[in-house]
Formats: C-alpha cells, structure tokens, sequence
C-alpha cells in the first residue's frame, strides 16, 4: 500500500465538511404546558454559512445544550449522528 505524501494529506482533510452547532433558544407552546422556553440545537455548514439541520426543543436546560452544542463542534460530529447522539445524551 503507498503511503499519502504530505500534500496528498492536507488536501483530503481540507475537504473535509466542518460543522458549527449553536444552541438556540426557542419559545413553544403544548397544549399539556402552555407557553414555555426551550432550547434547540442549530447545525451550520461552515463552508457555505447555511443552516443545514435543526433539532427543536432539546432541553429547557440552555446551559446543557449549550454544552452539546459545543461539545459537538469540538467532534466535528456529522449532522447525520445529531439525532441519535442528542437521545443518547439526554436523561
């Protein structure tokens, strides 16, 4: 197997798709809770600044999606695992 030369290296992982997650503070209204506050979670595509997923109402807890959000930036978790990653988090 050849290996990758440097350029061949830095040119794979230029392409590579980066994601920002930002929490985002939502106001909702249930017919069991009335009005409340809530957070969700916004996926930015960085190369082109467009919103490309939202998860709604992820916590009232703005502190713990804020966390998520981070910690998913941090990753570079793909918008394809959000969901699953955001269930598995939560208690």
């Amino acid at each position: 197997m050849r290996k990758m030369t440097d350029k061949e290296h830095i040119s794979i992982t230029d392409k590579r798709q980066l994601f920002r997650y930002c929490a985002v503070e939502e106001h909702l209204c249930s017919p069991e809770l009335g009005k409340y506050a809530t957070y969700g979670l916004a996926v930015i595509d960085e190369h082109g600044g467009q919103t490309v997923a939202t998860i709604h109402d992820v916590s009232s807890d703005g502190e713990t999606v804020r966390r998520m959000a981070a910690l998913f930036t941090e990753r570079s978790l793909s918008p394809l695992h959000v969901h699953d990653v955001v269930e598995d988090m939560l208690p």
